[in-house]
């Protein structure tokens, strides 16, 4: 433009100024009024493959030039024949090698008279400067959105959206890594929404444009490299790419990339971009993921200054008021205060009677001398009706910028460890076990508790825990130490795994896990069983940091209980050995009994000696038949059906009638089908009920029995009333009929365990089972029982 601008003003005529412009390299053209090129300088011919014939009358818009370019000139141009004064324009268009940007100096060229005929414009490619420009602030618009407050999550987004549209892409992606391998997280243009969250192998990572190097990778056309699966390209409709490694800790934990759908050769300035934007945001990355574990560590520790069984407060040593204090003081807040915020106010407020107690002299003495006060006992009034004992230390705490110090005060109470004290010497041990109780909410648990953080170390361990856990890891320290224990799951037996473990589980993967139970080898060769339960810790974005594990030891526990499983079955031994063998004794017997019956010598005295021993085997195997019947209803081993309730009370019947030497009936009033749910037992209800009414009658018996459909509280039952005419049962009695200690009028032992086995039976059905007179307010004259059972809808089984 210089040049030209002093070949106007010395009055150098257009074939000299087109004959110094021929040699220069720069694209240069000559333009008249109407906008028609008259010359171009051999650069730019050699450009666009034309000659000087071939451009010279032509305009701009004929020429093969990219699109925007030819507009460029033409404003340029226009404006400089109106203004009649030089002008500088910028102008960019977009090349398949990428987008170019030049900067337009146009000059007016005036005759003979000064008027502007002609104008000589000038085109210098600036693509180098405005892409370092463009991408520098780009950089500093990174650099300004994120911080090491945000977390992952954010950056990544921020990034995205500040850098989405650099270098032309069409489409921005960050894959992230986790423990199942790469995933797509955030994407931004071509991709579609529905490709977020897809996953790749690393595999997959090394043929697609992902591939994760500890450099800067940029292809300028993926046709040309062997290496990239083309049919993956193809279909995600990228050509060109470059992609950059996101690192923490010298760790590639994911990688940035650019994306395009034309072959794209990228610059030296693109390529030194995109190496600072990886640095960049990796050092973002890394400060965000060290701000989050300091985050989860105060976090960590504010949750134990705020649960720890101890007073821990903060005051200002000038005017003793209260700058903070964990939630466990706030406990001991009264009257007035109860609900008042205690930072601010002043310590005697909420403590009266300081200065007569000497407190107030003993936090004097801390901030004068500025030597702390370790263990004291002090003696605090006011906050009762009576007088409240603490034990605790006053530490002086330096404040930048203040010659007073700050004073921190930690206390547990320990009124009753006092009281207990000064009762009688022979409690000073439980008075300072019951000291120690309060210095941690830990020791006070009678079950080991350890706490985890989240990289699976243990912070914390009571005393019950280590006396669980020495004998299997003498220096527990760390979840990883898990591999070396040898233990096995109580209930499968299969071996434990590290991630079968419920603690690791809970301090990982946020999952709860209660009574895990698991079988240790101990050092001595020795086996334990243990019950834990473990229970993430949440920070207060939900975000797991920890877990905390509490367990027992069962061993003893379990030994026992297999002991008493022992004692049972012997007993179950004993009870088959009655209803097996001794009832075959006993039918045996009642056989020969019955032979000698037949014998038609024997006299009325020997035959009536005859009914009663048979009688008596009679009640015996009924004894043992309920005792039977009762170990199966305890052991829970009956099972469930539907049963056509009139075909049990059928078999009942015919089990009584005929009789052997007595005249019964039993008649039965039934009308359509019955059924119900219930177990074979069901049968030694209805049985028990009518033995009992011969047992307790003597000579001719007349027994009723009727089912019927009743309603109550809006459900269907079946009432079965067995009504006898025999002697009655007196009202005092009916209360008790139904207990194990009821026998009626028999005096033997074993009498009455069939009404007692009658309520079981029908409770666990249930039901409801009840006795009344057959006439009312005649007990003499009979008794009736009603068995209530739930009704169920008889189907074919």
């Amino acid at each position: 433009m210089e040049q030209a601008n002093r070949l106007e003003r010395d009055g150098v005529d257009q074939p000299d100024l087109m004959t110094v412009l021929s040699g220069t390299t720069s694209h240069i053209y000559l333009v008249d009024r109407k906008r028609r090129i008259r010359f171009a300088s051999p650069n730019a011919l050699r450009s666009m493959g034309l000659t000087a014939v071939g451009i010279e009358g032509k305009k701009f818009h004929d020429l093969p030039l990219p699109p925007g370019a030819a507009e460029g000139y033409e404003e340029a141009v226009l404006k400089a024949f109106e203004s009649e004064s030089p002008q500088e324009a910028v102008s960019s268009y977009l090349l398949p090698t990428g987008r170019k940007y030049f900067v337009y100096d146009v000059v007016p060229v005036r005759d003979q008279n000064g008027n502007v005929d002609a104008v000589v414009i000038t085109a210098k490619d600036i693509t180098s400067q405005k892409n370092n420009e463009i991408l520098s602030e780009v950089l500093n618009r990174v650099y300004a959105a994120i911080n090491s407050t945000m977390s992952t999550s954010e950056i990544m987004k921020r990034v995205i959206s500040v850098s989405s549209s650099v270098m032309d892409s069409e489409a921005v992606a960050i894959v992230r890594r986790d423990e199942e391998g790469w995933k797509l997280e955030y994407v931004h243009g071509a991709f579609s929404p529905g490709a977020v969250g897809a996953r790749m192998t690393d595999e997959e990572m090394r043929s697609s444009f992902f591939e994760p190097t500890s450099s800067v990778t940029s292809v300028p056309d993926v046709r040309q490299e062997a290496g990239i699966d083309q049919g993956t390209m193809d279909r995600l409709g990228v050509r060109s790419f470059i992609s950059v490694p996101l690192k923490v800790r010298s760790e590639i934990i994911g990688v940035l990339a650019f994306s395009f759908t034309r072959p794209r050769k990228f610059s030296s300035e693109e390529i030194d971009f995109a190496g600072k934007l990886s640095n960049a945001v990796s050092l973002a990355l890394e400060n965000s993921e060290l701000y989050r574990q300091e985050r989860e560590r105060r976090f960590l520790m504010q949750t134990v200054l705020d649960d720890v069984p101890a007073a821990i407060i903060e005051i200002d040593g000038r005017d003793l008021s209260i700058r903070w204090s964990n939630r466990f003081a706030d406990h001991y807040k009264v009257g007035p205060f109860k609900d008042v915020p205690t930072v601010g106010m002043k310590l005697e407020a909420i403590i009266p009677n300081m200065e007569k107690t000497g407190v107030a002299e003993m936090f004097r003495n801390v901030v004068t001398s500025g030597r702390p006060y370790y263990d004291s006992e002090f003696m605090l009034t006011g906050l009762g009706p009576d007088v409240i004992y603490w034990r605790g230390s006053v530490i002086p705490l330096r404040v930048e910028g203040q010659k007073v110090p700050d004073l921190l005060i930690m206390a547990v109470e320990v009124t009753e460890q006092v009281r207990a004290r000064k009762r009688a010497d022979v409690l000073v041990h439980e008075a300072s076990e019951e000291r120690e109780r309060l210095d941690t909410i830990l020791e006070t648990l009678p079950v080991g508790v350890a706490l985890v953080d989240r990289s699976g170390r243990i912070v914390s361990i009571n005393t019950a825990g280590s006396r669980i856990w020495d004998p299997i890891i003498p220096s527990f320290q760390a979840l990883k130490d898990l591999e070396n224990v040898q233990a096995w799951s109580f209930e499968t037996g299969s071996p434990m795994r590290m991630d079968d473990w419920g603690m690791v589980k809970a301090a990982y993967g946020g999952t709860t896990t209660i009574n895990e139970m698991v079988v240790l080898k101990r050092y001595d060769g020795r086996e334990m069983v243990m019950m834990m339960s473990s229970s993430p810790i949440h920070d207060s974005s939900k975000g797991v940091i920890g877990a905390v594990v509490v367990g027992q030891d069962l061993t003893n526990h379990l030994q026992v209980q297999r002991e008493m499983v022992d004692s049972k079955e012997r007993a179950d031994i004993y009870i088959d050995l009655m209803t097996h063998d001794i009832n075959n004794l006993i039918a045996a017997a009642m056989g020969y009994l019955q032979l000698l019956q037949s014998i038609s010598e024997m006299g009325d005295k020997e035959r009536g000696w005859t009914r009663g021993s048979l009688g008596a085997l009679e009640e015996c195997s009924r004894l043992i038949e309920n005792v039977r019947s009762l170990q199966v209803l305890e052991s829970g081993e009956e099972t469930l059906s539907i049963i056509d309730l009139d075909d049990v009370l059928r078999k009942v019947i015919a089990d009584h009638v005929p009789h052997p030497s007595r005249d019964i009936r039993i008649e039965m009033s039934s009308r359509g089908r019955h059924c119900i749910l219930a177990g074979s037992l069901v049968k030694e209800v209805f049985s028990n009920l009518v033995d009992n009414a011969i047992t307790h009658s003597e000579g001719q018996l007349t027994i009723g029995i009727t089912v019927v459909s009743v309603f109550e509280t809006g459900k269907e039952y079946y009432r079965i009333d067995i009504e006898d005419d025999g002697p009655g049962i007196l009202d005092k009695a009916k209360e008790n009929i139904f207990t194990r200690a009821w026998r009626g009028r028999a005096k033997a032992v074993g009498k009455g365990l069939g009404l007692f086995l009658v309520r079981r039976l029908v409770g666990d059905l249930e039901g409801q089972v009840w006795v009344e007179d057959r006439v009312p307010g005649y007990p003499e004259r009979g008794a009736r029982f009603v068995v209530l059972l739930p009704a169920v809808s008889c189907r074919e089984g």
